[in-house]
């Protein structure tokens, strides 16, 4: 998603907020609000996921499946 922005610097020149039109606020807010991030996840989904992010920040790659493994398994269906 892009959204159409202005970038407001504070006193040292470095951005501190970003302003965007209302109805994109509106839009943003409404989708969030219909998410309710976290609901969405079974606790088994839950554990595989932090299991995962384990793997990946001790290097075990070779747990993952490659993207190109994952399209053609995709494009079989």
């Amino acid at each position: 998603m892009i959204i159409e922005h202005k970038k407001l610097l504070g006193a040292n020149g470095q951005p501190e907020a970003a302003q965007i039109p209302w109805d994109v606020f509106l839009a943003v807010q409404s989708q969030l609000e219909d998410d309710d991030a976290g609901d969405h996840f079974t606790e088994a989904e839950v554990e595989q996921i932090l299991e995962a992010s384990a793997d990946l920040e001790n290097g075990n790659i070779d747990v993952f499946v490659p993207l190109s493994e994952v399209k053609a398994r995709f494009a079989e269906q």
